[in-house]
Formats: C-alpha cells, structure tokens, sequence
C-alpha cells in the first residue's frame, strides 16, 4: 500500500471518530455543554480537525440538537422492533419447537437381538392367535423341535426355560417348544365347529363362533351354559331373563323376577302392585288382599336362606336375610312346606331383629325404627305395627259379615284358613268348622312358633305374626296370635328372640 492512500485511510479514520463523538455529545450531552465544546474547537489553530459540527447560534444548536434526538430515538426504536420479530418469528411459525429429532428411517438389521420367537415357557400348552383368520397347519404351525440334525432347531431343546432361542434357524410362521406338543386355538369371536378349536373351549352350535352367546342372540334351550347369562328359555330360544310381563314356561328362573305364573312372568312386588293381583319377590309368587283400607300379602313371608336344625336360641348372622323352618322340616309348614321357593306353605320364621332388618343388639334392647319399616320385605311394603295390627282387627269387629256366633270380639276364624288347624269343639273357635273360616281372605296358616330356648311348638295349633312395635321392656315386642281352640285374637308382647312369622303390609 503506498504512503499517499495511508494517509488518507487515517485521515478519514480520524474524521470519522471525530464526527461520531460530536454526534455522541450531541445526542447524550446537554446543549450549554455542546456549546462550549465547540467554541473552543473553533478556538483551536493546530490545524487538526477537533469537530465537524458548527452553529451560527445557541438557539440553532438548541434546535438541532432536539431534532437529532428525535430520529435517533425513532430510528433505535425500529431497530430493536426489528430485532426482536427476528428472534420470536420462529416460535410463531413453528409453535413445535426444534425438529432437531425429526428423521425416518427403516429397521433393516436386528445386530445383536434376539430374532427368534421366545417360546420356552414351563407350563405353555396354547397360543392364542391374533388374526382370526389364521387357519392352523396352514397360517401357523405349532409343533416341537425337530432333531438337531436337521438344522431346524440345533440346540433348541437344551435352552433354558424363559431364556429366549438357542442356536439355530426358525420358520418364522412355526412356533417352537422344548416339550409337549403345542396346539393353536382361535381368539374369541372367530367362527368355529367344534369347543376344542377355541382357546377358552366353547363353540356354541347355535352360533359357530368362539366365546359365550350375548343376550339377545339365539341360543338353543338344552344349552343354556352357552350364554352368557346362563339362560336360555325354551319359549324365546334367546339368550337374557325374560322381562316382567312375557311369555313363560313355568320355569321360574327363566323370568327376570324369578317368577313364572300361568305362563307369564310376574312383575316383581312393589308401591306400584295393584292390591288383589299376585307379585314375585325373592322367586317366590306372593298374592295380596285388600281389608279396609290396608293391602296384605296373603302368605306369610318366605325369603332367606333356610338355617339348619340344633342352632342356638338367636341362630341368625344379621348381616343377610336368614330363616329358619317348623322343625328343621322343610314339610312341617303347610303344603309347599319353607324351603321349596313357594309361599303355599307356613313361610319362614323369623326372630324380632331378623324381620326388621336389625342388628342382632335390638332383640336384647331397644332400637330406633323407622316408620314405615320396610324390615325384609320388598319395596313398598313394611312390616306392620302394633296400630296398624290393631286397624285390621278394629275393622273386623267392625263389620258383623266377620263375626261368628254375633260377638264383635269373634273374629279370629275371619282371619285364619280353612286348613291346616287342629279341630276343636268349640263354637267358634279357629279349628271348629274350619269350612267357614278365612272369610277375610288374609289366610293365616297354623304354623307354630320356636321359643326362646330353640323348641318348636304350637304346629297346627297357633299362629303368630310379628309388629314392628317395641314393648316396653326392652327385650319385647308386640305380636298377635291366633290359637286353634280360641275364637278371639290375642295381642301382646314376647321375646324378641322367639322366632315367628311375617306378613308385610303395603305402604
């Protein structure tokens, strides 16, 4: 480079510093500063240059001064604006962030994995296909190793269980074992000839199809394990209860209120049964009565799990419906006896507690009760009271249509059946002429009781119904009874350990 273009680098070198510092003064230092330095600029006669400004005035220094502020703030301002759109923009367009990760490739080699199928399992005997069009022996094929000098399976057999493959080459649609042969079965839902071709071994004839038949779905009657619901009733051949109301064979359970009468299926009991018409609860058909203005099931109840005989005086757990029958003999209470899924019979006997659906605590002490209380009858009916005991026996004497031999206190006969009493000679007592008894309609049974001490007594003889009424003694309730030589009905109050009947009242 020659000495004159050195010179003029420096020269425009320096003017360029000296015109960034006068413009830096400007914009920065205030105007009686800026002022000054320039007068003494002007004063200098070095003959260097010292500034590359100059004003005729204050007032015109004042003035540019303001205006150079003015741009330079403007123009930083559009600067940074410019700035900072360059650092947000790639988070506007591409809200995902970085694609530093983002590549596709093809597995193509498996260096150092185990390429074969890990079929050494103890205890494997089946697989279960996951298309259900695989056809076995021809999609896939299950079977164990064959011989070391095939090459097939070479060492196969000697792997550990659980281990994964062992030497050698696999077919990839054969699945191998150690031991046993290997059978495939088909997933649920494939279609089917026979059980052994599905893997949980069910192929419904009536639906060629692994698995259990939905509800809904034909099915055939002498294969009602077929369904998933376990029933199959020969009058619909579809699988699923059949709803209150349809079309029976007399088979109970095939009804979704487990009760099948002259054909239909009752409707399960409740506030909404008509009183007069008969309702299923627990399986068991219960007819009803109107006396007065009360409705009555016209069989004692029969619900719960029958108890067996030589149990403790307070034999019940309390925590599920239990009973216990005349005798431990299922026969002793009246034709259809306790245990058969009929309410024919006496029904099942229940202690205090047990009826209303107490803790066992209640028959030694006094309990709070509801009112109604619904006890262990179905919804909409409750177990009387005392009072609602006494309305039915008021409304009786009541009516002279209910009386016998004219007294207004005779009514008992109106209340009992015309079977199943002792006879006695008595003039209107229960078991004296018995043809004309149950003029009521509510049919009470002489099925006995089991007292305090575990004995059952008063078969064909008494009968006695339980109240939701507590007695004033703690460990009592009230009850009414009817005996076989009386003509009258006795209310009082006994044990609540004693063991009676139950007729539930609607609400």
């Amino acid at each position: 480079m020659s000495q004159e273009i050195k010179t003029k680098l420096k020269n425009f070198l320096h003017k360029s510093k000296i015109i960034f510092i006068d413009y830096f003064h400007l914009v920065f230092k205030p105007a009686a500063d800026n002022h000054l330095r320039i007068q003494q600029c002007q004063a200098d006669k070095s003959g260097k240059i010292v500034c590359s400004v100059s004003f005729s005035s204050y007032s015109d220094l004042k003035k540019f001064q303001k205006k150079l502020r003015q741009y330079t703030v403007g123009l930083g301002s559009a600067v940074a604006m410019v700035v900072v759109a360059l650092l947000v923009s790639p988070l506007i367009f591409n809200p995902s962030g970085s694609q530093a990760s983002n590549f596709q490739w093809a597995q193509t080699d498996w260096s150092g994995e185990v390429s074969g199928e890990d079929a050494t399992k103890n205890g494997w005997t089946s697989y279960e296909s996951i298309d259900s069009g695989l056809v076995a022996g021809t999609d896939v094929t299950l079977k164990t190793p064959t011989p070391v000098s095939t090459g097939d399976a070479s060492g196969y057999a000697s792997a550990a269980a659980g281990t994964g493959t062992a030497a050698g080459t696999y077919n990839s649609t054969t699945i191998y074992k150690a031991s046993s042969t290997l059978s495939l079965k088909k997933n649920e839902t494939a279609s089917c000839s026979t059980d052994g071709e599905c893997l949980l071994g069910l192929c419904p004839s009536a639906s060629n199809t692994c698995g259990k038949i939905a509800d809904g779905a034909t099915c055939i009657a002498t294969e009602e394990s077929d369904c998933t619901s376990g029933v199959c009733p020969s009058n619909t051949l579809t699988c699923g209860k059949i709803v209150d109301g349809g079309s029976c064979d007399g088979t109970n359970s095939d009804c979704q209120s487990g009760a099948c009468l002259g054909g239909t299926c009752l409707a399960a009991c409740s506030s909404s049964t008509a009183c007069g018409t008969a309702c299923s609860y627990g399986g068991v058909v219960y007819n009803s009565v109107t006396i007065g203005t009360q409705c009555w099931f016209k069989e004692n109840l029969n619900v719960g799990t029958k108890l067996a005989g030589g149990l403790p005086s307070d034999p019940f757990d309390y925590n599920n419906i239990e009973k216990l029958c005349y005798g431990n003999n299922d026969t002793n209470n009246g034709s259809g006896g306790c245990n058969t899924g009929t309410a024919t019979g006496g029904g099942g006997l229940y202690s205090w507690a047990e009826a209303n659906g107490l803790a066992s605590s209640c028959n030694a002490g006094s309990c709070s009760v509801s009112s109604p209380n619904r006890g262990i009858c179905p919804s909409g009916w409750h177990i009387p009271t005392d009072s609602e005991l006494t309305s039915l026996t008021n409304y009786l004497s009541a009516n002279s249509s209910y009386w016998c031999g004219g007294a207004s206190a005779n009514i008992a006969k109106a209340l009992a059946k015309t079977s199943s009493w002792n006879s006695s000679a008595t003039a209107c007592a229960v078991g004296n002429n018995q043809a004309i008894n149950d003029t009521s309609g509510f049919s009470l049974l002489a099925g006995g009781y089991r007292n305090t001490s575990g004995s059952y007594l008063g078969y064909g003889q008494s009968a006695r119904i339980w109240s939701a009424t507590q007695y004033s003694t703690a460990s009592y309730a009230y009850y009414r009874s009817l005996s076989y030589a009386q003509a009258t009905v006795t209310s009082t109050a006994v044990n609540k350990t004693l063991v009676n009947f139950v007729r539930c009242l609607k609400d």
